[in-house]
């Protein structure tokens, strides 16, 4: 949390101070689920958690890099992963969400890799 605070800052503090004068979706985004859509050439705290759960699974992401910049071998891992949970989708437009964090493969991301299991409240 340290090194993050860092990074997004440019000045070391600590940890408390950090989440204080972070945006509440960043530092939401940080330890438990993903809350974005994301996609090639985004970045920050949610492509990082994604990074980590994907580089967890070396059949779906072998590279492993946890950089916090979603570019082609996250893609790639976004893809495979993808494929095995069956979410191939098209969007309205007829473009493919292939390689895309949107609703439906953020929905089993989190559910699949979140820290924190959040159950509805009928089960």
């Amino acid at each position: 949390m340290k090194k993050l605070a860092i990074y997004l800052l440019g000045v070391t503090v600590i940890s408390v101070v950090a989440l204080a004068v972070m945006p509440v979706g960043l530092a939401y985004a940080q330890g438990t689920y993903l809350t974005s859509t994301l996609t090639l050439d985004d970045s920050g705290a949610e492509v990082l958690l994604l990074q980590k759960w994907l580089a967890s699974v070396p059949e779906l992401y072998p590279e492993g890099s946890v950089t916090g910049e979603y570019g082609p071998a996250t893609r790639a891992a976004v893809e495979r992963y993808q494929e095995r949970k069956g979410l191939i989708l098209r969007l309205p437009t007829g473009e493919s969400s292939y390689g895309m964090v949107g609703s439906m493969t953020r929905a089993n991301l989190n559910s699949d890799f979140s820290e924190t299991k959040v159950r509805c409240r009928c089960c």
